[in-house]
């Protein structure tokens, strides 16, 4: 039970950023503070501001896709390595 609230939470932030994310392309774990998304696009309009301010403006990204990313929290250690 807790897994599925933790994930849920989790994937109630990501939904803005990426498009059409299920609960079963989130991996979580509390303990570890390893966080890893499977096969999932990226929501463009989302992320539209930060790359046109990265890439030149005759540049244009119509979809963005990535096969897995990882987040990891150093939970133990977060009070001395900001």
């Amino acid at each position: 039970m807790t897994s599925y609230l933790y994930k849920s939470t989790i994937m109630g932030y990501l939904k803005k950023y990426i498009r059409g994310l299920e609960y079963d392309q989130v991996s979580a774990s509390l303990m570890s503070g390893e966080i890893t998304l499977h096969a999932f696009e990226l929501e463009i309009d989302a992320i539209r501001e930060w790359v046109d301010t990265i890439l030149p403006y005759t540049t244009e990204i119509t979809r963005a896709y990535c096969s897995m990313a990882v987040v990891k929290i150093p939970w133990t250690q977060i009070r001395y390595k900001p």
